[in-house]
């Protein structure tokens, strides 16, 4: 029977850091937000939008790798539906293998836009293309990634109706994390996004 080489949880959890620690030696400031207060808040939105400022919203739906011969990541059918009515988030399929791989996960990821024919099982050779962080950054920047808000209202409309609060307190699997960022402002945002089956 296969097994993830290391847990979901850890990887979002260690790659998100990353990202953020990649943004905050970049030079911007950062606010990291829980759920609940981003979406009923929207505080993000007052942080990120301010005149003049260019504004991307990218999402990211982490994979970890599960043994066997070949190893590869599992995809989920419902999930992979979900997120087709968001071209904006991107799988990141993590290469790490070991809980010590953890601390260079933003280095192990592969990411890959979700417009590709669906497999419930991906092969490391199915992979291609896909984006190592650096190219993913750059292309980011020239706006050929990601969405361009053009102001927190824009953001409403593009995360959708908000979910019903009650899901909430349970526990939940494969959130969805999401980041904004103010090019020209230097300002910075990550939140988590409800989990696909809520989409």
């Amino acid at each position: 029977m296969t097994h993830p080489l290391v847990p979901e949880r850890r990887l979002e959890y260690a790659a998100s850091r990353a990202i953020e620690s990649f943004f905050i030696n970049a030079g911007y400031d950062c606010v990291s937000s829980p759920l609940a207060q981003f979406f009923e808040q929207f505080v993000p939105a007052d942080f990120l939008f301010q005149p003049g400022g260019l504004v991307k919203l990218f999402g990211i739906q982490y994979k970890v790798l599960y043994n066997g011969s070949p190893e590869h990541w599992r995809l989920a059918q419902p999930q992979r539906t979900a997120l087709q009515r968001f071209r904006w988030i991107y799988y990141g399929l993590s290469d790490c293998r070991d809980a010590r791989d953890l601390r260079n996960s933003l280095h192990a990821l592969r990411l890959k836009e979700s417009a590709f024919p669906y497999a419930p099982i991906m092969h490391q050779s199915a992979a291609h293309p896909y984006r190592r962080w650096w190219s993913f950054y750059a292309d980011l920047e020239a706006c050929s990634t990601g969405v361009k808000l053009d102001g927190p209202q824009t953001l409403r409309d593009i995360l959708g109706p908000l979910p019903d609060r009650r899901w909430i307190a349970r526990e939940v699997t494969d959130l969805i994390d999401i980041f904004v960022i103010n090019q020209s402002q230097r300002l910075f945002s990550h939140a988590m996004f409800p989990p696909a089956q809520y989409l």
